[in-house]
């Protein structure tokens, strides 16, 4: 890497053809190569040496131009003030990202730790030595686990989870694949600490949740020499907690079964009396997830003395069957979780697994309302299958394997999902005898539609349509695939758990989904409640594309593409539950030329504003937008061609 200062000036300002030579290299490489340089810079603007860069490529380049110029664009490390600069890069578009132990992520574009960054185009032998990159440091979180004695609790699970807000309410951001969850166990103090999180809101829960297996079940496993399907399918995460703990090991002595902790401090469950066990805490001291104090994390900042008081209660068993359509469910995962945490636990109470009769106990269940709950995803389809995933110290969770390799689309999933839900209420006694009785999902019917003058699909192109309902509240629904359309445009979608549910699908090349109607409601923009199977919804794709396109004006010693484009109703109602992505709450960033382009949404009152990106981290918060509602420019779109639209950067701050 070139260090000195004064050969950094003179390479501003060279050819491409003078920097390979100064930089040592005998070739130029293909004709029409550039140059991309910059400085990375931490919050304060001072410049982060040491810092990794990497360009990679952001749209598809022909083959023969990647194949001669990949070798060279290799990462480089910043000098002492911040610089780098990367030779012979391809024309085209690219990202630029950075990365430092101890700092958070950064890119080209990210105007805040976890922002949307911008691509960076480059024409044939252009220079930009323009590029200014920020790192910030990440949050810390720590604190100490004590008992009831202010003694303090070694080895226990404590977990920092985010709070953020999807499809307009706020909930824990739980990744579908948990092994990214921040994860900690205390010291031999009962000290924890959080190290690298992302600013924002988090709750801090040392986790306490119990698992029982029958004795029976690692027999029933070294017999198949598998672990049996049902448990997989019962472990998936839907609607119940996103982790899978460790199976137990060893031989149960006299009938009994194995029952471990997330956080081994449970001890041992007695025959008949209470438990006494530590329950699942949040920080300060409560049980529950609606008693917690939230902690705000800010970059850079230690937020430390984030202490968990746990104490000793008095816990319980609940016990009884689980039985599907044929009669008792073996080997079927029944989880309990938390009657205030709705269809997306952090965390089971307690999961257990039935024996060979569909005979279950939870262990360790402290007073409180619950909910028993068995969800049986539909078996893979096609060459897939379920396993365990999550290497050493990730949490092990459930997911779909591929088998053999196969052509053509993936088949759709036939088998039904099986499913019950029954409230628990557990006071100063021992529940017996819950029934748990599992009935089908429920599934979407339709047929699809092209409209248009162009000519419509082959039948291979319809085939290829994918039907995914998708839930309101934003949840993701591990191990569940889309439906796919017949070649005479019939469809029918996966089993689902009931619920609330938009329709998104996928479109051939050229198509687009313009909407999906059901008893004269578009449900691919407006949920629909899914209690039982559903008929005649119509999916009607359109060959016409239409956008909504402007430019962002902005006060002197401001650049436009440090702004966002919010796009969202004028109905208060539609705020909420439109799921992870909608044609109707959306956002783009601005260019650097300061233009913005977004698909046009459906019809109906819109409202459009432009903010600072560094100030939308929490713009699908229905008080921010109920804020920019009164700055924003109102749009009617009525199915016309929509003019250009010209907008202020406003500031919320």
């Amino acid at each position: 890497m070139i260090r000195s200062t004064a050969i950094w000036s003179v390479l501003w300002s060279m050819s491409v053809a003078a920097v390979f030579a100064l930089g040592g290299q005998s070739s130029l490489g293909p004709p029409g190569n550039g140059l991309l340089a910059g400085r990375v810079v931490d919050a304060a603007g001072a410049p982060v040496a040491g810092a990794v860069v990497i360009v990679r490529p952001d749209t598809p380049v022909a083959p023969p131009v990647r194949n001669a110029t990949s070798a060279r664009v290799v990462p480089v490390r910043t000098n002492d003030e911040g610089r780098f600069v990367f030779t012979e890069v391809p024309v085209g578009t690219h990202q630029v990202t950075v990365s430092k132990p101890g700092w958070l992520p950064g890119a080209f574009g990210r105007e805040r730790p976890g922002g949307t960054p911008l691509p960076v185009t480059l024409a044939a032998l252009q220079h930009r030595n323009d590029l200014a990159i920020t790192l910030w440091r990440p949050a810390v979180i720590s604190g100490t686990v004590t008992d009831d004695n202010g003694d303090p609790l070694v080895d226990v699970e404590v977990r920092a989870i985010q709070l953020v807000y999807i499809a307009g309410r706020r909930q824990m951001q739980i990744p579908q694949r948990p092994a990214v969850l921040a994860r900690q166990k205390t010291d031999d103090q009962g000290m924890y600490r959080f190290s690298d999180l992302a600013p924002g809101n988090y709750l801090i829960a040392v986790l306490a949740s119990v698992l029982s297996e029958p004795p029976g079940f690692a027999g029933a496993i070294r017999a198949a020499g598998e672990t049996p399907s049902s448990y997989y399918r019962t472990m998936t995460a839907v609607g119940t907690a996103p982790i899978v703990f460790d199976r137990a090991t060893g031989v149960a002595r006299g009938g009994r079964a194995l029952v471990g902790s997330l956080s081994n401090v449970s001890g041992v469950p007695t025959g008949e009396g209470a438990w006494q066990t530590y329950p699942t805490t949040y920080h300060p001291s409560s049980a529950s997830q609606s008693g917690a104090t939230v902690v705000r994390a800010i970059s850079g900042e230690v937020h430390d003395a984030t202490d968990v008081h746990v104490r000793l209660v008095s816990a319980w068993q609940v016990s009884g069957v689980v039985r599907g359509p044929e009669g008792p469910a073996p080997w079927h995962a029944v989880h309990l979780v938390p009657a205030d945490t709705g269809d997306m636990p952090l965390v089971d109470v307690a999961t257990a697994v039935a024996d060979a009769d569909g005979a279950f106990t939870f262990y360790g269940v402290p007073p409180g309302q619950y909910i028993a709950r068995v969800v049986v995803t539909p078996k893979p389809p096609g060459n897939l299958r379920l396993g365990l995933a999550g290497g050493t110290g990730a949490i092990p969770f459930v997911t779909s394997f591929t088998g053999a390799p196969s052509s053509g689309p993936m088949p759709v999933q036939t088998d039904p999902l099986l499913h019950v839900s029954v409230p628990v209420t557990v006071g100063e006694r021992h529940v017996t005898d819950l029934a748990l009785t599992m009935s089908e999902g429920v599934r979407v019917r339709g047929r699809v539609v092209f409209q248009g003058t162009a000519p419509p699909p082959t039948p291979e192109q319809v085939r290829e349509v994918a039907i995914g309902p998708v839930p309101a509240s934003g949840r993701e629904d591990s191990n569940i695939f889309p439906g796919r359309a017949s070649p005479d445009g019939q469809f029918t979608t996966s089993s689902l758990w009931p619920g609330r549910y938009l329709i998104q699908a996928s479109a051939p090349p050229g198509w687009s989904l313009a909407r999906a109607l059901y008893q004269g409601r578009d449900i691919s923009v407006e949920a629909v409640d899914i209690a039982s199977d559903i008929e005649n919804v119509v999916l009607s794709f359109t060959d016409k594309t239409s956008s909504l396109k402007g430019v962002v004006q902005v006060e002197s010693g401001t650049r436009p593409d440090e702004g966002i484009v919010l796009m969202f109703p004028v109905d208060e109602k539609a705020w909420v539950d439109y799921g992870r992505s909608s044609r109707r709450v959306t956002s783009v960033r601005v260019t650097e030329s300061g233009s913005f382009t977004m698909p046009a949404p459906p019809d109906g009152e819109y409202f459009l504003v432009a903010i600072p990106d560094a100030e939308a981290d929490d713009w699908q918060n229905p008080v921010t937008l109920a804020k920019l509602a009164g700055m924003a420019e109102r749009l009617t779109v009525r199915g016309q061609a929509l003019p250009p639209l010209n907008l202020r950067l406003r500031r919320l701050q």
